[in-house]
């Protein structure tokens, strides 16, 4: 590696993304891509070691001093809270979960924003938080023209690498933005316990809902946690709304997994979920984001320590699948049916009988 002067060194926002950097320094220097402006420096890259680099501190800094930043510039990639894969990462003075950050940066954005000053800000590469205070708007999370989302490593910050749009003509629809704000009272004060709460329940709900991942599902979301944050009945009946929705899939409980699996407030909510909704009376016929269930999933949903379900597949009052791979998972519909009371030759019985219908607890 040989390290460059860049002729053109733009300047670095303390907010801008890691990403933004290097694509801004692309553009501003004549070069094609990142990848371009990298290989000067002699360091060859792809997308998925560029997207790695952005998200490792360390490993990004190796990139920035190569094209003549200083070691401060290392900071607008988010430092882990450990060196695990999923680890949170610290944003500010507060953590946020890695699932809560978008896997690709540079990609979501405010056009107003990008008008006022040309950079991408750490705020939009935070999922829950689709929506910008300044403007009123969502956030836009790829391309109106060609429908997909600008590429990581492109040589111009606000245009389409793909099609060429620019991207400061893609406005995001007009949203009531309350639950931003309250995000942003929680990022301004530093309240942890807060903004973790509205995270976790975002985290629950997104696992559960089953909607898309556009900005506008994303602030729904954001927008129903912000209730539970504030003990307000609406984020109770959206999730009852959605069980009720599902009961000929799957469980209640089965269900509302990802609540049950959290802390003792989301426990909480999720029981009084359950004990609002109508009962499922027959065995569900499953739903493909919970098909099957690991030996922890089924101890959180059977309330039960490792040991005890250890002792009912031994026994056989659960038949435990086996096969070649070392985390063998069960089906969350024979978990269903034992939690339903059918004993094993019972489930043998609803097996050998699915072509005809499935069987409903009163038929025993």
């Amino acid at each position: 590696m040989k390290r460059t002067i860049l002729p053109n060194a733009p300047i670095v926002f303390d907010d801008e993304t890691a990403a933004s950097v290097l694509i801004r320094a692309a553009e501003a220097n004549g070069h094609t891509n990142v990848y371009q402006l990298l290989s000067g420096t002699g360091i060859k890259i792809n997308e998925p070691s560029l997207k790695a680099c952005l998200i490792d501190r360390e490993r990004y800094r190796h990139l920035v001093r190569a094209v003549g930043f200083n070691d401060e510039t290392a900071t607008r990639a988010f430092k882990r809270v450990d060196e695990s894969r999923n680890s949170p990462r610290h944003y500010g003075t507060v953590t946020i979960p890695d699932r809560c950050f978008r896997r690709d940066d540079a990609s979501t954005f405010c056009a107003q924003c990008l008008k006022d000053r040309p950079y991408w800000r750490q705020l939009w590469l935070i999922r829950p938080f689709a929506a910008c205070i300044a403007h009123k708007c969502l956030l836009v999370d790829r391309c109106r023209n060609c429908g997909r989302v600008p590429s990581i490593g492109r040589g111009e910050l606000a245009r389409c690498n793909h099609c060429r749009a620019s991207l400061l003509l893609m406005h995001g629809s007009s949203i009531d933005i309350d639950s931003m704000s309250a995000v942003q009272q929680m990022l301004d004060s530093g309240d942890a316990d807060a903004l973790n709460s509205v995270l976790e329940f975002w985290s629950a709900l997104e696992r559960f809902d089953g909607l898309k991942n556009t900005p506008a599902d994303e602030y729904t979301r954001l927008q129903a946690a912000i209730s539970f944050s504030r003990g307000e009945v609406a984020a109770f009946e959206h999730v009852v709304t959605l069980v009720a929705k599902g009961l000929p899939l799957m469980n209640p409980r089965v269900q509302l997994l990802s609540f049950l699996s959290g802390s003792k407030s989301l426990i909480r909510f999720a029981e009084d979920v359950i004990s609002h909704v109508s009962p499922l009376v027959r065995v569900g016929s499953g739903d493909s984001r919970l098909a099957y269930l690991s030996k922890s999933e089924v101890c959180t949903l059977l309330q039960m320590p490792p040991a005890k379900l250890a002792q009912l597949i031994r026994c056989g009052q659960i038949k435990w699948p086996s096969g070649g791979r070392r985390q063998q998972r069960i089906p969350s519909t024979e978990i269903e049916m034992y939690m339903q009371g059918f004993s094993q030759t019972e489930i043998f019985y609803v097996h050998s009988a699915e072509p005809y219908g499935p069987l409903h607890r009163h038929d025993k």
